[in-house]
């Protein structure tokens, strides 16, 4: 078993949120911050969404008839994601039931075996697919707080003092929307760059605004700035990078262009590179290519203290 958990790759498909008998235990802590995601009081909490744990130590979440969680949506997504208790977060690596290897899959010799680029692509970009509006909003604000407090973002980049263009993207419909944190950059009066295509490749442009006189339609139907004034990778310490999925040691799986490794292979060594996601985006391995460009960090919608993961560089 532990030889199989050392390839485990899960595959968002809920088996372990129906292991029959499964008890999730939850902290004070834990209700606290799972409460006030859904909008309750602890006490309100604890006397609707949990029960006394069988050996009457401590209060789980309460299950439903089947012995499925009762946060699992139809769509086999965790209903509070962002707050799970850390019993579902740390699930196989530290708890695991007896017949965990047989329900699921990710735990099978045959399912860990690795899964190529093209099978991650297609399953994130369904996933992020499958949100509602409310909830992609949801997560871009999450993000752009995050990138906005000194304590976030400023752990690794400090966009009022390190001197350079701030390296942004502008979203696509299934994009995490930095809108807010862009707008944020403006009006401190810091200049900020974004992708721009020039007929053969993309490169960095300055970005005034964020309205119809300072945008443009590029040819793969995402915005970018309608001023040519490019900025050479090579200029640019501060990067802010989307993607289809990510790991927490800094590796990136883009979209299979390779736009913008191109790009950041560019730019200067100690520059700060910053993925951002929604949760289920970062994944404990991803394939490596000799060419990718390792990441500084990783920020993901979370509503979780520890969100932030930091490979100093």
């Amino acid at each position: 078993m532990d030889e199989i958990k050392q390839d485990f790759r899960c595959r968002r498909c809920g088996a372990c949120c129906r292991i029959k008998d499964g008890i999730v235990r939850v902290s004070d802590a834990e209700v606290s911050r799972i409460a006030a995601f859904l909008g309750m009081d602890d006490a309100s909490f604890i006397a609707n969404e949990t029960e006394l744990a069988p050996d009457r130590k401590s209060l789980a979440l309460k299950s439903r008839a089947d012995g499925s969680c009762a946060y699992l949506a139809d769509d086999n997504l965790c209903r509070i994601n962002p707050v799970k208790p850390d019993k579902c977060r740390t699930f196989p690596f530290e708890w695991t039931n007896p017949d965990s290897h047989e329900v699921c899959p990710g735990l099978s010799r045959q399912e860990s075996l690795p899964r190529s680029k093209d099978e991650i692509r297609r399953e994130m970009r369904a996933r992020r697919k499958a949100l509602s509006a409310a909830e992609r909003a949801e997560a871009s604000v999450v993000i752009c707080t995050k990138l906005a407090r000194s304590s976030g973002l400023g752990e690794v980049i400090d966009p009022f003092e390190i001197g350079s263009p701030i390296a942004v993207y502008l979203a696509s419909p299934d994009e995490i929307d930095l809108r807010a944190y862009i707008e944020r950059l403006l009006w401190f009066g810091l200049k900020v760059v974004a992708p721009r295509w020039n007929g053969e490749t993309y490169e960095l442009a300055v970005l005034k605004g964020l309205d119809a006189r300072h945008l443009r339609r590029g040819p793969m139907g995402i915005m970018e700035p309608v001023d040519a004034e490019i900025v050479p990778a090579k200029e640019v310490y501060g990067w802010i990078v989307p993607g289809l999925a990510f790991t927490r040691d800094g590796r990136r799986l883009g979209y299979g262009g390779g736009w913008y490794d191109r790009l950041l292979a560019d730019a200067p060594k100690d520059a700060v590179k910053l993925g951002v996601a929604h949760s289920f985006q970062v994944v404990d391995n991803l394939p490596a290519e000799p060419h990718d460009i390792a990441l500084t960090a990783v920020l993901d919608d979370s509503l979780a203290d520890n969100a932030l993961d930091f490979r100093r560089t």
